[in-house]
């Protein structure tokens, strides 16, 4: 599944300003993305989305809904009531990588690439229905949800998080590349070491795997 929820990548971007000005959401807007619970990976994404198309006014809800119900905030089952507005996307493209510059920098010590995908992905033991299993040649193992979020959901602090990135080599003068099965679990990373560790240059692929075990093996390959 990509990262539109739909198979796709990721959207158009006529597609995208058209779904914006419905919600009433323009370029000045402050945009709050949150769901039920803090560990749902759909809610960085559309971080994510909103960041590639130059959204600039952004935020995350810490624990979603769940904490800030618990923390006796004002929550309402009424139906928000917007007025259409324009919105016109920019996008950024120095956070997204495709399948070329993945192949271009698998041995480049400049660039670390992680994969954070569940450990049976990793290995191959689970196919997800993909063609090829395991994963890319000299990658990192790090988990999207162990590696960044506590029981509750909630992120980790930023100094449990630095030090479980660097203990692997993912340190901030290297420009690091994340992976999972279709950019989902990748733009939870991708907004844990950009906005929340400071790193400056992080891309999510968002092919991933199931881009890239459909891809020749001869130029992405793949071990176990």
């Amino acid at each position: 599944m990509g990262i539109m929820g739909d198979g796709s990548a990721a959207p158009d971007k006529a597609k995208f300003e058209n779904l914006m000005g419905s919600m009433g959401i323009s370029n000045d807007s402050q945009v709050v993305v949150y769901g039920s619970g803090g560990a749902n990976p759909f809610i960085t994404a559309a971080f994510w989305l909103l960041k590639y198309n130059g959204h600039k006014n952004v935020s995350y809800l810490n624990g979603g809904l769940t904490k800030w119900a618990a923390e006796k905030r004002p929550v309402t089952g009424d139906a928000a009531k917007v007025a259409p507005a324009k919105y016109k996307a920019a996008l950024d493209e120095s956070i997204r990588a495709e399948a070329g510059y993945v192949t271009q920098n698998l041995k480049n010590p400049k660039v670390a690439i992680a994969d954070v995908r569940a450990a049976d992905e990793y290995t191959g033991t689970n196919a997800m229905g993909n063609k090829r299993t395991g994963h890319m040649p000299g990658v990192v193992h790090l988990p999207f949800n162990t590696t960044n979020l506590n029981n509750d959901g909630t992120f980790k602090s930023a100094d449990a998080l630095k030090a479980a990135y660097e203990a692997k080599g993912i340190t901030k003068d290297k420009e690091v590349i994340v992976y999972c099965q279709g950019g989902v679990r990748a733009a939870h990373t991708y907004f844990t070491l950009k906005h929340i560790l400071g790193y400056p240059k992080v891309k999510n692929y968002v092919g991933s795997w199931g881009e890239w075990s459909k891809l020749d093996p001869a130029k992405h390959p793949a071990e176990k």
